[in-house]
């Protein structure tokens, strides 16, 4: 066999390559390949599982590692495929996606960098052929033809689609109604998208594979290499959202979707349904004739980069491409990361060591969508657990987030969540020394991985394909409305003698296994009867006494226990905004619903923040009662005694007087606003301000703390809210409430004229400061 041998296998759609490219790993000793999905990792691993044992086969996703002792053959995404091996044979599948702009670098870094000690091959389109023999020049190109024929069958109505058919669509909104549609039409339909795990996708593939349904719909996530027995593949767009922009894709990409109608030697079909109502006559004629668009560049990046100091690193990061076909690759999600993290100045990221481990966890993928910031708070918690004392994350931190990933939920968006949060989760349970018991979270992640699926894959059948037996006879037009679809004093929404649903505050959650899942008639007889529940429902909204509502540290505003709005954050801290909780049902009247809300503010604010809400002020003010009345008002109500005590000096009878009458006290440390115990309201509102520091109220006066430092900007909230830092004998610390601190110290004062009156302490603070007063300090220059 020659050494070095590089090799690529091009053309369209059901040429075989892959099958090729199997052919030949299996004639050598060893080999991997790398694919565009775990999806087509997994299937080919499996394939090659059944048909040279499993002892002999490895898996490698970001996801997913089963690398046995003996393990010959390795199945990887183009990722992860490891650079630690030699291996004789090296195939890298789809090629062309070194043109991608979102995972493009990948791609080309594998082309350049990995090839085989033997052989080399390269699968892909026809249009990646240049770039090959530009960057490998002694390629050899094997071309191989479509097996089957492809043509155009134009439109189609959903509801005329025929069996065996596929509809194309780019957002999980535009999968589910098209799904629905095409239930009603005809009974049931499969579902399969990029983001599914293996587990759901499989087993929705089976349902279509087994002729329980003839339909499918599917994102463009199927034109990546997914062997399926489609013979008609519908389009009911062409638009979609690449991640930066909404774009019209590109004839290569059509062409490559539209290639999956025929399976081997059978004849394929492509054409248009949904609002999408043709195509032109030059992109019929690209498909069919199996055309292609030359590639003229693919993404690049520096992977020899420079650890020495951060600033090295993003320079490396950065440095432009010597060859003219080469794209540098900006703004990659890792990068992006990175940026964002070397920016905080409480990461001290200096030695090479942790410059490599932050770039580490900067590759940590975000499979749910977040904005980076977000994802980067998440990375910033890891890198912060890897550099301290023991290098590993915590397992109370690991069982937490598990714990929330696992929290029970039928919604069908909420479970594609979850599986996305999960699977990140499993890329860091193989990170070698990253976790104390990694083999325990590997099996604990993939179980809730499993479950999820399950759970998705039920609801999935629930909403797409099973039937609400019960309610078949519903489709009477002489039953009376009102009768049908009613809610019952325990919440709950019944159609018929069925629960279907419940109403949550101001939301309707119909049950998936019933939403949209009948024919038409029925679901505007729901339409109809929800807006008149509705109606109802605002009424006692609105004439609801205020003492139903109730508030959360984090903002949450609820009424009989369910959230209907949320204050966030504003310029002004004692004047939040406010963010309404409520479907469409109830949104038609955001109006009236916000005007509730408003007075449940009011009421809140009159009643604990008395003090700037008193209109009754004195025409004519000094400066000095000024600095005071802003001192009081900026901490809500309080304000050390010392900073001000001279201003209080300065001020005449009619000032002090409007002072007390608002209850100002004069303590020992301590100007403020009497009030009789902690003010909850007080502490949502700073709360808020300060991005939702605290998950729970402060419900206690006193606090012993165990941590011998806490943050600057952590006291200056606990100060906010009327908590200081008191420091007893140079060690032991307390954060105390003013209020509660002044009144402690009056009744100690009263206590010592009275000598015959002995003070029963209530807290370990009391009997410090009864024991050592003189060695009591309140801690402000930290």
């Amino acid at each position: 066999m020659l050494k070095n041998k590089i090799l690529a296998i091009l053309g369209p759609t059901n040429t075989g390559k892959t099958f090729s490219a199997m052919e030949r790993l299996f004639s050598h000793r060893n080999g991997v390949i790398g694919f565009p999905l775990r999806l087509l990792a997994r299937e080919n691993y499996e394939f090659a599982k059944k048909k040279i044992g499993e002892e002999k086969v490895a898996l490698i996703t970001g996801e997913e590692k089963k690398i046995p002792g003996n393990a010959k053959y390795f199945f990887c995404t183009v990722e992860s495929m490891p650079d630690d091996i030699v291996f004789d044979f090296v195939a890298i599948d789809e090629v062309q996606l070194a043109s991608d702009y979102e995972r493009g670098h990948l791609f080309t870094d594998k082309i350049i960098g990995k090839v085989g000690r033997f052989e080399t091959v390269f699968l892909g389109s026809n249009g990646i052929e240049k770039i090959l023999k530009k960057i490998h020049p002694a390629i050899k190109v094997l071309k191989k033809p479509r097996l089957s024929k492809l043509s155009y069958c134009g439109y189609k109505n959903l509801a005329r689609l025929p069996k065996r058919s596929a509809v194309i669509a780019f957002s999980q909104i535009d999968v589910y109604e098209i799904a629905n549609k095409i239930k009603q039409a005809h009974g049931g339909v499969s579902i399969i998208m990029g983001a599914l795990s293996p587990d759901v996708r499989n087993a929705q593939v089976k349902l279509f594979e087994d002729g329980k349904v003839d339909h499918m719909v599917a994102t463009d996530a199927i034109g990546l290499g997914l062997n399926l027995n489609i013979k008609n593949i519908f389009f009911s767009n062409l638009a979609k959202f690449d991640g930066i922009r909404e774009r019209i894709l590109t004839y290569d990409e059509i062409s490559q979707i539209a290639g999956r109608a025929g399976r081997f030697l059978n004849n394929g079909f492509f054409g248009t349904t949904g609002n999408l109502k043709n195509f032109n006559e030059d992109l019929v004629k690209y498909i069919e004739n199996c055309k292609f668009s030359e590639i003229k560049k693919i993404f690049w990046r520096n992977s020899n980069l420079d650890f020495s100091t951060s600033t090295a690193l993003l320079k490396s990061l950065t440095i432009r491409p010597r060859k003219n076909f080469f794209f540098l690759k900006k703004n990659a999600k890792d990068h992006n990361y990175l940026k964002i993290l070397l920016n905080d100045k409480n990461l001290k990221v200096h030695s090479e060591k942790r410059i490599r481990k932050l770039w580490e966890i900067c590759g940590i993928p975000d499979y749910s969508g977040k904005l980076d910031e977000f994802h980067s708070s998440f990375l910033k918690k890891i890198f912060l657990f890897l550099i301290e004392k023991k290098n590993k994350i915590p397992n109370h931190w690991i069982d937490n987030e598990l714990k929330k990933i696992n929290k029970d939920s039928n919604k069908i968006s909420e479970l594609n969540y979850k599986i996305s949060q999960i699977r990140t989760w499993s890329f860091i349970s193989f990170k070698i020394n990253w976790l104390e018991k990694n083999h325990l979270y590997q099996h604990q992640v993939r179980k809730i991985e499993y479950e999820l699926s399950a759970k998705l894959h039920k609801e999935l059948i629930s909403q797409f394909i099973g039937e609400f037996k019960n309610l078949e006879l519903i489709n009477d037009r002489n039953h009376s409305k009102n009768k049908l679809v009613v809610k019952s004093n325990d919440n709950s929404i019944k159609f018929g003698s069925e629960t279907i649903g419940e109403v949550d505050g101001l939301r309707f959650k119909i049950f998936s296994l019933f939403q949209k899942s009948h024919n038409k008639f029925n679901n505007r007889f729901l339409k109809h009867n929800l807006n008149e529940i509705c109606k109802k429902e605002i009424e006692v909204f609105l004439m609801s006494d205020l003492d139903r509502f109730h508030f959360e540290v984090d903002g949450g505003v609820f009424w009989d226990g369910k959230l209907v709005g949320k204050f966030g954050k504003s310029e002004n801290l004692t004047n939040p905004r406010v963010k309404i909780f409520a479907d469409h049902y109830f949104m038609k009247y955001e109006e009236k619903i916000r005007k509730k809300i408003d007075v449940f503010f009011s009421y809140l604010s009159k009643k604990e923040l008395s003090f700037i809400s008193d209109e009754k002020e004195i025409k004519k003010t000094s400066q000095s009662f000024r600095a005071i009345k802003f001192s009081l008002y900026e901490n809500l109500g309080h304000c050390m005694r010392n900073d001000m005590f001279e201003h209080y000096k300065k001020l005449n009878r009619s000032e002090i007087s409007h002072l007390k009458k608002l209850g100002f006290k004069i303590g020992n440390l301590f100007f403020y606003f009497e009030k009789k115990g902690l003010c909850f309201f007080k502490q949502m509102l700073i709360n808020i301000f300060f991005a939702n520091e605290f998950k729970s109220f402060l419900s206690r006066e006193v606090f012993k703390l165990k941590k011998k430092k806490i943050s600057k900007s952590k006291l200056k909230i606990f100060e906010k809210m009327g908590f200081y830092l008191f420091e007893i004998k140079y060690k032991e610390k307390f954060l105390v409430h003013y209020e509660y601190y002044e009144k402690f110290i009056r009744k100690i004062y009263y206590f010592k004229k009275n000598e015959n009156l002995t003070y029963k302490v209530k807290n370990e603070f009391e009997k410090m400061i009864l024991n050592n007063h003189t060695k009591v300090k309140l801690v402000t220059d930290y």
